[in-house]
């Protein structure tokens, strides 16, 4: 699939979107709290791909917002404690079927 943004065009494979979903599901919590950069990075270009709107992902309880909170030094500590929500919701959203 391909898209537009700005007159710019980009492609959005699929099936190597979907096997790059099951790699941060099937992370330790650990690989996935040392991987939240591109964690973020992959839940933004899905959520942007799936037209959701910024209560799913920018909203303070928002699954790009939740995993900054992992990025962030002040906010990280109490982050962790939710880590289990935060990787449903990001299951739950970044699900490519």
């Amino acid at each position: 699939m391909e898209y537009l943004v700005d007159k710019s065009r980009y492609s959005f494979n699929y099936q190597n979107r979907h096997d790059d979903f099951l790699k941060y599901k099937e992370m330790s919590d650990a690989e996935f709290v040392e991987n939240a950069l591109p964690a973020l990075h992959f839940a933004m270009h899905i959520c942007y791909v799936k037209q959701m709107g910024g209560e799913a992902t920018i909203s303070d309880k928002g699954v790009c917002h939740q995993l900054l909170h992992l990025l962030d030094n002040d906010c990280r500590e109490h982050a962790l404690i939710e880590l289990d929500e935060i990787r449903g919701q990001f299951n739950r959203v970044c699900e490519l079927a």
